[in-house]
């Protein structure tokens, strides 16, 4: 038989720290939940046309040519301008809202806010990390413009599952070196065993 315990009870069996994180990961949940209730046109706006931008610099790198090019233009499916893509006349892949990385940008700004560090290496990783997040997503946008374009059967493997994997797990990569050197006290939660 499960025994009901109390919340109070159940909130305080918990060390400080650990109840601090779940109060932190609630409040940057409500004003993530208020932000994206705003209109963020503005900041889409920027972030897709950036992405559109240095992916086009990518791609023309790494072929070796000035065949790629960026527009904004009228995108049917959104109902909105986005940035798309071009190689010569030939629309190769337009950059949508959700794929200008501002979601997962907030996700990993919210692991780093929710953890507990020092002012100035929250900075540090928060700097880092949002900037090796954004190159990473300007290969990946340029990787599935080059992916559209040559082989067109991948392309929905490669957007949907890999490409946006490799993000989430550098993520993790980097998060994982931030939370390496924090203590947390267990003391309470040994103590107490019976929960169930």
């Amino acid at each position: 038989m499960i025994k009901i315990v109390h919340f109070k009870k159940l909130y305080k069996l918990f060390p400080f720290t650990v109840r601090l994180i779940f109060i932190k990961a609630l409040l940057f949940y409500v004003l993530c939940k208020f932000l994206f209730s705003l209109d963020l046109r503005a900041v889409n706006y920027h972030l897709s046309e950036n992405i559109g931008t240095y992916s086009t610099k990518v791609l023309n790198t790494f072929t070796n040519s000035s065949n790629f090019s960026v527009k904004r233009e009228y995108a049917k499916k959104y109902y909105t301008e986005l940035p798309q893509i071009y190689f010569n006349d030939i629309k190769v892949v337009y950059i949508a809202d959700g794929c200008n990385g501002l979601f997962v940008l907030m996700l990993y700004m919210g692991l780093i806010f929710c953890f507990p560090s020092k002012f100035w290496r929250k900075i540090l990783y928060l700097i880092s990390g949002i900037l090796i997040i954004h190159i990473l997503n300007i290969f990946r946008c340029a990787g599935l413009a080059y992916i559209n374009l040559h082989h067109q059967t991948y392309f929905d493997l490669a957007h949907r599952y890999l490409l946006k994997w490799a993000i989430y797990s550098v993520i993790v990569i980097i998060w994982m070196f931030y939370i390496r050197n924090i203590q947390f006290n267990f003391k309470t939660l040994n103590k107490q065993t019976n929960l169930v």
